[in-house]
């Protein structure tokens, strides 16, 4: 679980002056690449456009909105923040891939760092990447990691000529993509949501040990989602609803509402359920603990039953010459009737207080 603290970040970088610009996440091994879209009510162009070019015409009227994938060249992040406008310290935050969600403003220019969740239903685990965006009046830039594709739902709009969306601004964009990747946040804890139905099942038929790592896989799995994604991005709404200086239309301010809505229902939503995950745990152990505390009240029965019987069978076991028992024809019989009707005697005591 250590590794959502994302302190690999912090590695090497000691001393090193505020800006600087070096790549901190996992390597990779495609070239990064740019789609560019420019887009108004009356259509959309899309083409993919080299990003250490020249940079495109931003102030033709059009909405500009170019998605950057890979972000582990510095050389490329920088040529784009350089058109968008961007602050050293945004381009910084931007190749230090484990920053958590927040919005700055600088100049009329926003940044925005928010995570990205996908859910794998092979392998049963989160992946996360951190995407920025950067955007002013007429212009959005967007930077992923890898090749998930977080905007492809945005994108799919923007092609089948959504109305609302192409005929809104630059502010109706952001929001359509910060509600994208709640989206993509609410998708995995919905699938979290089954896993949990499903231990809890496993759990009420036969408790295991695997059955309890799948729990503690699940929970951790729950709290990347509240403590990464979903409350820092709550932030960044809010944020963003309260900033004087972003310049929303009402459509657009109603559309953050209701993205801010979504973040909250499944800010509460992931905590009752890593309550109920870390309910499910106690109820794990205390179970192990009364099955473990059975066999014990078993063991310790016989043992205590055979405590006097032990006494007796020491009793008859001594060597002394002078011993009248020994010598009766019925002592052995006896002997052994003895111990039977203090053994009985015992059980019949142990039921009667219901000890088992």
């Amino acid at each position: 679980m250590l590794e959502y603290l994302n302190l690999k970040l912090f590695t090497g970088r000691r001393g090193a002056p505020p800006g600087t610009l070096e790549y901190s996440g996992k390597e990779r091994e495609f070239s990064p690449y740019l789609n560019h879209f420019a887009y108004s009510s009356d259509g959309l162009v899309e083409q993919a456009y080299n990003p250490m070019g020249p940079a495109p015409d931003l102030s033709d009227g059009r909405v500009h909105f170019l998605s950057l994938t890979g972000v582990h060249e510095a050389d490329v992040v920088k040529s784009l923040g350089a058109w968008g406008g961007a602050h050293p310290l945004m381009m910084e935050d931007i190749l230090n891939t484990g920053q958590r969600p927040k919005l700055n403003e600088q100049d009329g220019v926003f940044f925005a760092t928010l995570r990205n969740v996908d859910y794998d239903l092979e392998t049963k685990r989160i992946q996360e990447e951190q995407v920025s965006l950067l955007w002013s009046e007429q212009h959005l830039l967007a930077f992923q990691e890898s090749e998930q594709d977080a905007w492809a739902p945005v994108i799919e709009r923007l092609r089948k000529g959504g109305k609302r969306i192409r005929s809104g601004g630059v502010d109706y964009l952001v929001v359509a993509l910060m509600d994208s990747l709640v989206d993509g946040a609410m998708e995995a804890l919905s699938l979290l949501t089954v896993e949990v139905q499903e231990l809890e099942s496993t759990l009420a038929r036969k408790p295991e040990e695997q059955a309890l790592l799948e729990v503690y896989r699940v929970r951790r799995d729950c709290i990347l989602l509240l403590r990464n994604v979903l409350l820092p991005t709550h932030e960044v709404l809010s944020s963003l609803k309260r900033n004087e200086v972003f310049a929303a239309s009402a459509e657009a301010v109603h559309y953050l509402g209701d993205v801010l809505e979504h973040a909250l229902h499944g800010t509460e939503a992931a905590k009752v359920l890593h309550d109920i995950l870390g309910g499910m745990m106690d109820v794990h152990i205390s179970l192990a603990g009364m099955r473990m505390n059975n066999v014990m009240k078993v063991l310790t029965i016989v043992a205590t039953i055979f405590i006097p019987l032990t006494f007796i069978a020491g009793i008859y076991g001594m060597n002394f010459k002078i011993m009248p028992e020994l010598e009766w024809a019925w002592g052995y019989p006896a002997a052994l009737g003895l111990m039977l009707a203090v053994a009985l005697g015992m059980v019949w005591y142990f039921m009667r207080k219901r000890w088992f």
